[in-house]
């Protein structure tokens, strides 16, 4: 990737990951499924297909939708990703959505680091905080549905 490119990645990614909590807050599992899977996963796919270019020299083929994706990942990685799929469950959603954020983040720094690209470390931990304070709103039943 070009560092524009890995940048306006990391930037969707985390500005859309706040919609899925919002629509998770409110109940509307449509909506959160919606951005989950139609922009935030497409973010999040880009990161592991970067990283396994980067692993695997930018030789290997990924595969429309990561088909070979357990081929080039570590195992480890590929056990975290299949936890990052999840069904109807609110609750579900919510460890989905964490769980990939931790990956991104984590997959994010190494690309980074490898190819010599800045990062905006302030939105990352920002978004990150707001995921997890929403989270645990939601986990403790405080949380209500908000028009924000």
């Amino acid at each position: 990737p070009e560092e524009k490119e890995f940048l306006d990645t990391c930037n969707e990614f985390w500005w859309v990951s706040t919609y899925v909590a919002k629509g998770l807050l409110r109940n509307e599992i449509t909506y959160a499924k919606g951005m989950l899977e139609k922009t935030v996963r497409p973010m999040f796919m880009k990161a592991v297909k970067w990283k396994a270019g980067i692993d695997n020299g930018f030789t290997a083929a990924f595969g429309i939708e990561g088909r070979h994706l357990k081929k080039l990942v570590p195992d480890e990685l590929y056990e975290k990703i299949m936890h990052t799929y999840s069904g109807s469950c609110i609750d579900e959603n919510w460890k989905a959505l964490i769980l990939m954020a931790d990956i991104f983040a984590e997959l994010t720094a190494g690309i980074a680091a490898s190819l010599n690209f800045s990062m905006n470390i302030p939105e990352q931990e920002k978004t990150r905080a707001y995921l997890q304070m929403r989270y645990e709103e939601f986990r403790k039943g405080t949380a209500h549905a908000r028009n924000e």
